[in-house]
């Protein structure tokens, strides 16, 4: 059988480009691509409005296809004709307390005192999770990793999974324990180590090649 191939939605936990220059021998969605064809969408600091929008203009997907979706961040939402640029979406927050310069300040504001609550997060998150869950119909499998984790009990495909340990949690665990410097700032390319980037890499092997539900506690929470 033909290899399959990968596609890729999500944001800087699985943009190629995200990172600053760095030595790793090992990033796991360039690697990935050494192993197959992989088609990757992801781009860094944008939402699951944005991943959603591009699984629906690869519709439908090559034959023998699988799916890699990283559940972003919802509040991050894909306004159109406000932002400059998709990346941007990230700094919804920073808009609507005056911490990144924009016009829509105000409309920025209100989203948040009407809908960008926490009691309509789980909703957003269930809305995204159900999409996937039908978009991805034609796909061999597909994978589901949110950043955070998923607080809902859904009924999926038998093809989809849905990994409970948020990427966030991962990255923190070994963040927190090496950093030395500003916490604001994470030099590493999709926010892991090298260490990680090759834990992310075999799991992912693994779940394309065997249908192996990847461990989420594999991960190394400190690393030299």
């Amino acid at each position: 059988m033909n290899k399959p191939t990968v596609y890729i939605y999500g944001d800087s936990f699985a943009d190629p480009s995200w990172g600053e220059p760095n030595n790793y021998n090992t990033v796991w969605p360039l690697a990935l691509a050494e192993h197959y064809t992989v088609i990757n969408r992801a781009l860094k600091g944008t939402g699951p409005e944005y991943s959603i929008d591009q699984l629906c203009r690869d519709q439908p997907p090559k034959p023998n296809s699988v799916c890699i979706f990283v559940l972003s961040d919802p509040h991050r939402l894909y306004l159109q004709n406000f932002w400059k640029h998709d990346n941007q979406q990230v700094h919804i927050y920073d808009v609507a307390q005056k911490r990144f310069k924009h016009p829509g300040y105000m409309f920025a504001r209100q989203l948040f005192e009407h809908y960008l609550t926490d009691c309509t997060y789980a909703n957003r998150i269930a809305q995204t999770i159900g999409a996937v869950n039908s978009l991805t119909h034609t796909y061999t499998r597909t994978l589901i990793w949110p950043i955070a984790p998923v607080a809902i009990d859904l009924r999926l495909d038998p093809s989809v999974t849905l990994i409970q340990r948020g990427l966030l949690d991962i990255s923190t665990a070994e963040y927190s324990a090496n950093n030395k410097g500003d916490p604001t700032r994470d030099p590493r390319p999709n926010h892991l180590s090298e260490v990680n980037h090759r834990v992310m890499l075999s799991q992912m092997l693994a779940w394309i090649e065997d249908s192996v539900v990847p461990d989420d506690q594999a991960f190394v929470s400190c690393c030299a």
